[in-house]
């Protein structure tokens, strides 16, 4: 992606000082058609992923600053999604059904504890991984 970035404004730089010829038709029609075959490429993800964790480019890889901040917000949706996965979530239904039925103390205090805290650790999970990319990517 940065290499067709950095093709794409050296033809748009020679267009701007090239008198109206043969050459500078040549030259525009070439800039609209690669504007044309890599309009799409800042929207693929493994490549938009790849650019943002490159350190050289990070988001200046990209031209469409919006297609760099959603390569950003995948990138921390799958960072957070990997950190969720180890820390399982406690369903509160699941902990209600695990005291038995004849059970007098069904200790709601260790039920409460036990569902707040893994809902503390989904929301510092995403919180993380976020931080930690835009750590990076900036």
């Amino acid at each position: 992606m940065p290499i067709a970035k950095m093709l794409r404004h050296v033809i748009s730089a020679e267009c701007a000082q090239m008198a109206p010829s043969i050459g500078a038709t040549l030259a525009n029609h070439l800039k609209t058609t690669l504007n044309e075959k890599y309009i799409g490429l800042e929207k693929v993800n493994s490549l938009s992923v790849a650019t943002i964790l490159d350190p050289r480019f990070k988001q200046a890889g990209f031209t469409n600053q919006s297609n760099a901040q959603a390569a950003v917000e995948r990138l921390t949706q799958e960072c957070a999604s990997l950190i969720d996965g180890s820390a399982e979530d406690v369903p509160l239904e699941t902990a209600t059904t695990s005291a038995t039925a004849g059970e007098e103390n069904y200790h709601l205090w260790a039920l409460l504890d036990n569902y707040v805290e893994s809902q503390h650790r989904t929301s510092t999970a995403s919180a993380s991984a976020a931080v930690e990319i835009q750590r990076y990517a900036c």
